[in-house]
């Protein structure tokens, strides 16, 4: 029998997210002739209850999303509630969740608390919490998709995918999982920094204005 898995992609910015890469990279560990995936794009904080209730048609939900001031973005967040009420409603067994959480900070530490609110969003929802995956320095992960999972920058993370993909193909729970770059992370501060640079460049202002302060914040600490 074919396990039919949603990836869930909970970024605002769509196919250009390290989310969609992140379910990329996971999918590999899925085999085709033992799994169907059907993907989800939840990008907006309009939420369409059809589709909530063909993700719930799954046995099994990968969901992607990047931290947000350490939580939920407020779109996701919509979503969550929206796929909540229509398990709560439904009858029969309920998708085992599997969660892959990506953040600017090069710690995946700084993930836990939303992993935590996952957990405890599961127990509402009726949902079996499976795993899951923090992910530091998340905004690199677009950039290497050409760099086999596996091999350095990715071997960690590689390592970590292997694992919830035994996880998964398991349907097991399991103990989180906290990666970070196999970078160091003064390597990973200085190329965030050119990027602000180039950044800065691009919409005609100096690397001065990097440290300017609008009018309302110049009393500020």
């Amino acid at each position: 029998m074919v396990e039919k898995i949603a990836l869930v992609n909970g970024s605002p910015k769509g196919e250009k997210s390290a989310s969609r890469a992140i379910l990329s990279l996971i999918s590999q560990s899925l085999p085709e002739e033992q799994y169907a995936l059907s993907y989800f794009s939840l990008k907006t904080p309009q939420v369409d209850s059809d589709i909530a209730e063909q993700i719930l048609e799954h046995s099994i939900l990968l969901i992607a999303f990047p931290l947000y001031v350490d939580g939920v973005p407020s779109h996701m967040l919509r979503w969550l509630m929206e796929l909540e009420r229509t398990s709560r409603a439904a009858e029969g067994e309920k998708p085992v969740v599997y969660a892959l959480i990506n953040c600017g900070f090069y710690e995946a530490e700084q993930n836990r608390v939303v992993l935590e609110i996952l957990r405890n969003w599961c127990a509402k929802s009726n949902f079996r919490w499976g795993q899951g995956m923090a992910i530091g320095a998340g905004g690199v992960i677009g950039g290497l998709q050409h760099v086999p999972l596996g091999k350095w920058p990715l071997r960690r993370l590689g390592q970590a995918m292997g694992v919830m993909g035994e996880s998964i193909r398991g349907t097991e729970t399991a103990p989180d999982i906290f990666v970070s770059p196999d970078f160091p992370r003064i390597a990973y501060k200085l190329v965030a920094e050119f990027g602000w640079r180039r950044s800065i460049r691009r919409n005609g202002l100096k690397l001065r204005d990097l440290h300017r302060r609008v009018p309302w914040a110049q009393n500020l600490p």
